[in-house]
């Protein structure tokens, strides 16, 4: 996929060579999966965005990477996926989402319809250049940015429901502010974010944001939906948020083991993970 000119490009390592549509294109070394890096221009300033190529007969696949910290943890994880999914024929998308990563802006200043806009961005760029249907793949509380008319889409590991972000930002403000003596229960930390905000991991988290994940959720699981798939950790059986769309065959569903990837070194992974999501794609 070409470039367009007038793009800004960020090297760490990569050779840069022409594009044939203009610009430049940053290429892996040859010891590595092909892939290139650019900025995408989004409605607040340029998404940092990393590109598989694969091939032009096969559904495309957008990457919505985890929200907050998680994100960063999950790095290794995704470019695991991108590769995997790459070798397999599937060209992959992956964007920072805005006051992320490389991306422009600040975290505290994003908000949950912002990474929605993200989102649609980079799928729209992937229906621009790909003849097939693009495919979001959402990591953790990625999962609350999947469009609600998606056709398909695979969830990994996802929270079901904005409530489910907020009590898990909650709980990790909450063991810092006990460990450092701070003398504040749940109830009086939810309305302090809900007036003023607060900082949780070096990131700080809007009211604006607190709002709209309030009535966040998933796609709604229609009866002729039967392209959605869900990964859950470590699961015997689909949790609550998803047992009645898996029986009704609405949902397809299936649990891996290994690390939670989230929340530890950036180096661990799912081995099964890309494959896992492979065998969840159009053939």
């Amino acid at each position: 996929m070409g470039i367009d000119p007038g793009i800004a490009l960020r090297c760490r390592g990569y050779s840069v060579h022409a594009s044939p549509a203009g610009g430049a294109v940053l290429q892996a070394p040859a010891c590595a999966p092909m892939s290139q890096a650019f900025l995408l221009s989004g409605h607040r300033g340029e998404l940092a965005c990393r590109y598989w190529p694969g091939n032009a007969g096969r559904a495309p696949v957008l990457l919505v990477p985890p929200l907050h910290e998680e994100m960063n943890r999950a790095r290794v994880q995704l470019r695991r996926v991108g590769e995997h999914l790459q070798a397999r024929g599937h060209s992959v998308l992956l964007g920072d989402l805005y006051g992320s990563g490389d991306s422009a802006g600040e975290f505290g200043e994003a908000t949950l319809s912002q990474w929605q806009q993200d989102v649609q961005t980079l799928l729209g760029h992937l229906r621009e250049h790909h003849a097939c249907a693009p495919v979001p793949v959402a990591l953790r509380g990625g999962a609350l940015l999947i469009p609600h008319d998606s056709a398909r889409w695979i969830a990994c590991f996802p929270l079901h429901s904005g409530q489910q972000q907020i009590q898990q930002w909650l709980r990790q403000r909450l063991y810092v502010a006990r460990f450092q003596g701070e003398d504040i229960d749940r109830q009086a930390l939810l309305e302090r974010w809900r007036s003023e905000g607060i900082e949780v991991g070096g990131y700080a988290l809007s009211p604006a944001l607190l709002g709209e994940l309030e009535t966040a959720s998933l796609p709604p699981l229609m009866d002729t939906q039967a392209a959605a798939l869900v990964i859950e950790w470590q699961q015997p059986q689909p949790s609550p948020a998803f047992a009645e769309a898996v029986t009704r065959g609405a949902l397809g569903w299936r649990s891996l083991p290994g690390p939670a990837f989230w929340q530890t070194a950036e180096t661990s992974v799912i081995e099964a993970l890309p494959q896992a999501i492979a065998d969840g794609l159009p053939a």
